[in-house]
């Protein structure tokens, strides 16, 4: 399979990443350290290999026969090469989930990109929610004034009691 380096970082979700060159997402689960991930985008070797890597262990998941696992892990990597001097990249090696698919099925290195796409989404909301959470950690409990001037409250007086709510995460969802 051929994609200029434009469609493939689209279809990985990351269109900025022509300019970057290299692309990295963490995040760990302060409550549970099994759980966590990582996506790595990079290229290498003057700019004529792409290598997309993906470790993702999630928590809570449900397979499609409807099993709840505790922990469920995720791998996708993938390699292609630049074709000439051209802009065009040409995919040579994809596993998925330890289990190796022909570089030349169209339909699999789909499903390859697509899936990175997805936990690159599910990564970057768990850094986001990471990051937010060890902030919030860090305020204050006693100093409400900046929620209350969010909040649009005028007497901060009535905020001292008010509880902080964490970043919306899988364990509680904010419906809107």
């Amino acid at each position: 399979m051929d994609y200029t380096i434009q469609d493939i970082s689209e279809k990985m979700g990351v269109p900025d990443f022509p300019e970057r060159k290299e692309m990295l997402y963490y995040y760990h689960n302060e409550d549970n350290s099994k759980l966590g991930g990582y996506a790595e985008i990079r290229l290498e070797d003057q700019n004529r290999v792409l290598t997309a890597s993906l470790y993702h262990n999630r928590g809570d998941h449900e397979d499609d026969n409807g099993i709840v696992h505790k922990e469920y892990e995720e791998t996708m990597q993938l390699n292609a090469c630049r074709i000439g001097n051209t802009d065009t990249f040409r995919v040579i090696h994809l596993t998925i989930d330890g289990a190796d698919y022909s570089p030349s099925d169209e339909g699999m290195v789909e499903l390859g990109l697509a899936t990175l796409h997805s936990r690159v989404v599910d990564i970057n909301l768990g850094m986001v929610e990471q990051t937010f959470n060890t902030l919030n950690n860090k305020r204050q409990v006693n100093d409400c004034s900046f929620e209350a001037y969010h909040m649009g409250v005028e007497n901060s007086s009535n905020t001292k009691n008010r509880k902080i709510l964490p970043f919306p995460s899988a364990k509680n969802k904010l419906m809107i």
